[in-house]
């Protein structure tokens, strides 16, 4: 099967675990959470889900059952990466569990469902295990059961459950997409659906009466309609608003808890220390955001530039901040100078270009 796509879907519930010992030498306990990811290759995965933290699991963390959608998405791995929140520094990675992702869809095609307690390894080490399901998925909820609204938690109880909403970033999208088709308007380009500024204040409203909080706490909406409207015309497609609706989420959620700490960042950007790699020669200049350097890597003596931006200045929520890195590395174009890697240490992200 390598190198073949797979497609299809199926479910996970990752009930609980049992770890080898406590990670966090500070606090003496282990709060700990799973982390989804789909992995399409060596070094190109993406993720898709995470657990709520169990605080205080220790050696044996429990999920209370917590269910997952995986769509394989022509991926050839499902990896679980169990990590444990770290007292003052970035959140320790435990070990990870590997999965074939085309063997789980095909027993789903079947019909089987299963349990199994999965080894925990790291760097082929034994660090426990955790115990899953898995089984044939059902449909997401229909249009008629009202969209995205009508599957956020209760207002009484969202500030503990909005965090278990947003961690199903994929399954709330979809839901997010329900309630696109049913308000947009076949306004766009050719005909297509799309909304106006005017089309996203009832949504923004909805929200708003949903969760019983005043408009505001989603953030300005003539601003998030300029800053997703990406096609030049003064309509948002199904993408944009998407990931609008998105955004206003991260913006209450941030506006309800206070800002992420910003070593969660360490999910999503692989950790380096620079001196390891890079010897700074030259500031280049420095801004509001950050400073740029020029520099020699120390294995191939190639000269690059090395961007610093402190995590600190971050307004974004973690999601924005690390889908834009994943679009900069993504980027190939004659006139655009190439980034060759991103990754941060505790304090700050780094952009590596020519």
């Amino acid at each position: 099967m390598a190198g073949a796509k797979v497609e299809g879907k199926f479910d996970i519930t990752i009930h609980h675990g049992t770890l080898d010992q406590i990670f966090d030498c500070l606090k003496k306990t282990n709060n700990v959470y799973v982390q989804l990811v789909r992995e399409f290759q060596p070094g190109v995965e993406r993720e898709f889900g995470r657990t709520v933290t169990c605080q205080e699991g220790n050696k044996a963390p429990s999920w209370k059952n917590e269910k997952f959608v995986v769509d394989a998405k022509g991926g050839h791995k499902l990896v679980l990466r169990v990590y444990c929140e770290h007292f003052w520094r970035a959140d320790f990675l435990v070990g990870e569990v590997e999965c074939d992702l085309a063997d789980l869809v095909r027993r789903a095609g079947r019909g089987e469902k299963f349990t199994r307690d999965l080894p925990i390894t790291k760097k082929r080490s034994p660090m426990g295990s955790l115990n899953c399901s898995f089984g044939p998925t059902g449909p997401l909820p229909s249009s008629s059961e009202g969209g995205v609204a009508s599957h956020l938690p209760d207002p009484t109880k969202f500030q503990a459950d909005l965090q278990k909403l947003l961690n199903r970033q994929e399954e709330l999208q979809e839901r997010v997409r329900t309630r696109f088709r049913q308000m947009a308007r076949p306004i766009g380009q050719n005909g297509k659906l799309a909304m106006s500024t005017e089309d996203c204040k009832p949504l923004k409203e909805l929200l708003a009466q949903r969760l019983q909080v005043k408009e505001e706490a989603f953030g300005d909406i003539h601003q998030m309609f300029w800053r997703f409207e990406v096609a030049g015309d003064g309509k948002l497609y199904e993408d944009e608003v998407v990931r609008m609706v998105m955004c206003m989420l991260y913006t209450y959620r941030d506006a309800l808890q206070g800002p992420r700490h910003h070593a969660q960042l360490a999910r999503a950007i692989k950790s380096i220390n620079l001196s390891d790699k890079y010897e700074i020669t030259k500031e280049l200049g420095r801004g509001g955001q950050g400073v740029a350097s020029l520099a020699n890597d120390k294995s191939s003596g190639q000269q690059v530039v090395v961007k610093m931006y402190a995590k600190t200045n971050q307004k974004d929520s973690v999601e924005e901040i690390s889908r834009e890195f994943e679009l900069l590395l993504e980027l190939r174009h004659p006139k655009i100078a190439r980034v060759f890697e991103i990754f941060q240490d505790y304090c700050n992200v780094y952009i590596i270009q020519e």
